[in-house]
């Protein structure tokens, strides 16, 4: 059981952000003047980083979450409970199925590469 879903972990690229680095990431975007509509993470885990935006960007309207992985939604939900925030979107869907959507979102796996060249 342990092997299958060291195995899943593997396969799926998971790493999860860990929260002192989503606000690292969020408090940089905000100093360099980042003030998006809509912030999108494609590949959000158990939420570091939608529960992060929640907090740091109050004009945003939409936070969309999609995850691949039930069970990190399922974390995300019992934390949304909790920051009682009606923009965050939770979607169950493999993000390289929904490219094709565009709009002024902030894709935060961009910003996470960039906050590590900033430091």
């Amino acid at each position: 059981m342990i092997r299958s879903l060291r195995k899943a972990k593997v396969e799926y690229g998971d790493f999860q952000t860990p929260t002192e680095l989503a606000e690292k990431v969020c408090q940089q975007l905000i100093e360099l003047g980042v003030n998006p509509d809509i912030i999108v993470e494609p590949t959000c885990g158990v939420g570091s980083f939608i529960e992060v935006a929640s907090s740091l960007f109050s004009s945003t309207k939409k936070i969309i979450g999609i995850e691949i992985n039930q069970e990190y939604l399922e974390e995300i939900r019992k934390k949304k409970q909790s920051i009682q925030d009606e923009r965050i979107e939770l979607h169950h869907e493999d993000f390289f199925d929904l490219i094709g959507h565009r709009s002024s979102i902030i894709w935060m796996e961009i910003f996470w590469c960039l906050a590590i060249f900033l430091g």
